[in-house]
């Protein structure tokens, strides 16, 4: 079974430290712990996959075994070009 936790928009540019944050402060208050969290599902962009100094870098400090994989709906657009270009 898959929840959403929530949305949020981000009031600053979305540098690595901002999503860290904005991350965490929607897992606080629920009372989830980081290392509750087993998995994260990314779309790919720079600020989020820098393995050391983006979010999953910074998390991954945190959880060494944390699961990280791209979104199945992002990698489908590159697929489907690349499928146009035959």
């Amino acid at each position: 079974m898959q929840d959403l936790l929530t949305a949020a928009a981000l009031r600053s540019r979305t540098h690595e430290e901002n999503l860290c944050v904005a991350l965490k402060s929607m897992i606080e208050p629920r009372n989830i712990e980081m290392k509750s969290v087993i998995a994260l599902t990314t779309d790919g962009a720079t600020a989020i996959l820098g393995r050391y100094g983006g979010l999953v870098g910074r998390l991954l400090k945190d959880d060494p075994y944390l699961i990280t994989h791209p979104c199945i709906i992002h990698q489908a657009v590159p697929c489907a070009s690349m499928q146009s270009g035959r």
